[in-house]
């Protein structure tokens, strides 16, 4: 046994008597150090054999024995207990284990749960940290990881009609211009609702700094700035959509859930934070998964707003991939963004690098304006993009579960005060 942090055995000897040539009994008695841990919860298998001596070398080699061949009867009675024990440590170590890794690939496939009750006001602000809709530098795969609760018994989601032929690629390609950077964070999280909140970008990017906007964006942080101008260009790819087929007032409520309804005072602040503590604020009405590839272009104003004019007159349609491919060029934007996907993933990204480059004189550069109208690389990029990203997210409150008209309004009443209170905190 190697002094590696583990319990020793300190072994006292007593003398029997002198006429049995030195034949000792043994009382063995644990001595733990002031900061060692058992061997037992470090290893599994070698355990026993530490604890255990079986032959008489091993005696020997411990130096405990003056005489091979014996060993104390006593010690025996004491060691079958002790071996016993080790064994079902062992056992609940290696059941702990196997939970622990069937938990993690849980954690890993983590999807919303449509009908799923969440609570805002834990994490306002913060809410790219338990969904995934930004680069995140990290392996795992989860899609979101807020904490759930089933407040209802039977949400039953809308049937979805199956296509008959696929499209070159299921999903939507846009643009947004942008006047300052409050606008382009609100393009990103266009497809986000709470309701109730009336700018629901901000529970996501409200603790976000000009560094961090300019990771999450893929842009420079020095054009986080007041006299710069945006264009969001975004490819998004949908893999699961799924909806609610009727409202929180139809469905069937738990009944845990039901019971702490009647427990909210109408005037009592307090006993609606304390519900929506336990229970949560809002439910999952709508979802869509899948992935994204998206750009920013960064402008001038007088740049921006000749591009926006005629954009608006004449429309992308009208417009030739070589002339859309000039406005979307160093020739006139003053920083092109990188092209990032919205779950990190790398492998999409160094394949947008590669197969989106343009050439511009002695300069190449990468824009997803060069999907505009290239079936073949929008079949590809089809591929590429799975479902590893939270698109979009539609939330509604809870209200509608308080059968009581007056407990129902003073809900919705402390929630909106309490909306307001964080978006002026933060």
């Amino acid at each position: 046994c190697h002094p590696m942090n583990r319990e020793t055995l300190r072994y006292q000897n007593e003398e029997v008597s002198s006429k049995e040539s030195f034949i000792k009994s043994f009382t063995w008695r644990r001595v733990v150090a002031k900061d060692w841990e058992h061997v037992g919860m470090q290893l599994s298998l070698p355990v026993r054999h530490i604890l255990t001596i079986r032959t008489m070398s091993e005696i020997s080699t411990l130096n405990v024995l003056k005489q091979p061949g014996r060993v104390c009867s006593r010690w025996f009675r004491r060691r079958q207990p002790r071996e016993m024990w080790s064994r079902t440590r062992f056992l609940l170590l290696a059941w702990t284990i196997v939970l622990l890794a069937g938990a993690r690939l849980s954690n890993g496939s983590q999807r919303p749960r449509l009908g799923g009750a969440v609570n805002i006001f834990s994490r306002y602000g913060y809410l790219s940290i338990s969904m995934r809709v930004v680069p995140r530098n990290d392996t795992d795969t989860w899609i979101f990881r807020e904490p759930t609760l089933d407040v209802f018994r039977n949400p039953t989601p809308v049937v979805v009609k199956q296509r008959q032929q696929a499209a070159v690629f299921d999903g939507d390609f846009h643009m947004e211009f942008c006047d300052n950077v409050r606008q382009l964070l609100q393009a990103y999280f266009r497809d986000f609702t709470f309701e109730r909140l009336e700018r629901p970008w901000r529970a996501f990017s409200a603790s976000w700094s000009k560094a961090a906007i300019a990771r999450h964006l893929g842009i420079n942080s020095s054009f986080i700035t007041g006299e710069h101008c945006y264009v969001l260009v975004r490819v998004a790819r949908f893999r699961e959509n799924q909806k609610l087929a009727s409202t929180a007032d139809s469905m069937i409520l738990d009944e845990a859930v039901l019971r702490e309804t009647e427990n909210v005072t109408v005037g009592d602040t307090a006993s609606v934070v304390r519900f929506i503590k336990h229970f949560g604020s809002h439910y999952i009405a709508a979802y869509v998964t899948g992935n994204s590839l998206y750009q920013v272009f960064v402008y001038t104003q007088q740049a921006y707003l000749r591009i926006k004019e005629r954009l608006k007159t004449r429309g992308v349609a009208d417009l030739s991939n070589i002339e859309l491919s000039n406005y979307f060029s160093p020739w006139y934007a003053e920083h092109m963004g990188s092209i990032q996907a919205a779950s990190g993933n790398r492998t999409v990204e160094a394949w947008a690098v590669e197969r989106l480059r343009n050439q511009y004189y002695i300069f190449s550069y990468a824009s997803l304006l060069k999907l505009h109208g290239d079936g073949m690389l929008l079949k590809q990029l089809d591929n590429l993009l799975e479902n590893e990203a939270l698109l979009q997210l539609q939330l509604k409150t809870l209200a509608p579960i308080f059968k009581d008209r007056q407990r129902r309004e003073w809900f919705l009443e402390v929630i909106d005060n309490y909306f307001k209170l964080w978006e002026v905190n933060m």
